[in-house]
């Protein structure tokens, strides 16, 4: 199929703007963009060196809510297009795997753990484990007791189907509501 991708291009004067109406054939493209990619700070990969540690973070972001995952080692040497590099578990293990983890764990905003999973005497499988790191507490807190913060509170199933808009798929509800949450969560702390 070929399709454009602007159906019409529409000059607001004395604006400077301009609207573009896209080509219905790619509307499901573009509305489902804010569901299909992971965002993260660049301060937690700027200081890592590896870049496997760098993509296994953005894997680890994808499934952030799900905080563990199980992954085909055959599923994950691909992703890393490592080929025929590192083609021993032990080789991939010490200067792929390890490095990562260790990386990852040191530079960025999460912790994580994984695990090997065998078929006799052949690694096949891994598991991660992995969230958010603790904050760090300030060392110099006053005598007086601080105002305990309220609970992050959490999206539910429930929640999400009470509150999505009348023709929002469940991706753009998930997202709109976590993130309406979250301000209204950031504003009672910081009240």
């Amino acid at each position: 199929m070929v399709t454009r991708w602007v159906a019409a291009v529409n000059y607001k004067p004395g604006t400077g703007a301009i609207e573009l109406f896209f080509a219905q054939p790619i509307m499901p493209f573009i509305s489902q963009l804010k569901a299909r990619f992971c965002r993260y700070h660049l301060a937690n990969i700027a200081p890592m060196s590896s870049v496997y540690a760098v993509r296994l973070y953005e894997l680890l972001i994808q499934w952030r809510d799900a905080g563990t995952r199980r992954v085909e080692l055959d599923w994950l040497r691909e992703r890393f297009l490592l080929g025929q590099k590192y083609a021993s578990i032990r080789d991939f293990k010490r200067y792929v795997l390890q490095i990562a983890v260790d990386q990852i764990n040191t530079h960025s905003d999460l912790w994580v753990k994984w695990e090997q999973h065998k078929r006799g005497r052949v690694v096949h499988a891994l598991t991660f484990t992995f969230g958010p790191k603790a904050e760090k507490k300030p060392e110099n807190q006053s005598a007086s007791p601080a105002k305990p913060k309220p609970a992050k509170p959490k999206l539910t199933r429930a929640y999400i189907e009470q509150h999505a808009y009348p023709g929002e798929s469940w991706e753009e509800a998930t997202e709109r509501l976590r993130g309406k949450l979250e301000q209204e969560w950031r504003a009672s702390i910081a009240s």
